[in-house]
């Protein structure tokens, strides 16, 4: 009986947390269709907090993870709604992917 008993605990599921990743490659604006740029605003808050402000307007979690590349035209600045013009800025980077997620039990 201890011996059934023990198999019976094996069979139950175990829960555990599990991403649910959503990757966006070569990521844009939805109204204007520009690539997202790597600054949430002109030269301030590079990267992740870019990356993250993109994740949560997509309802898809967190940034987990994210690369980029200088542009060689016109960028999305989420944080001011500007566009980055190398007429107007020496430089523009954009994001070539960005990886969100969220765990889910």
């Amino acid at each position: 009986m201890r011996f059934v008993l023990t198999c019976l605990l094996l069979l139950l599921p175990v829960w555990t947390a599990a991403a649910k990743n959503t990757t966006y490659d070569k990521p844009v604006y939805y109204s204007n269709k520009l690539p997202i740029d790597y600054c949430l605003y002109p030269a301030k808050q590079c990267g992740h907090a870019a990356a993250d402000k993109f994740c949560k307007d997509m309802n898809a979690g967190s940034v987990i993870s994210f690369k980029w590349a200088p542009s060689n035209s016109g960028t999305y600045i989420q944080g001011s709604g500007e566009t980055c013009d190398l007429k107007k800025y020496n430089q523009c980077n954009a994001f070539t992917q960005i990886v969100c997620g969220s765990f889910t039990m």
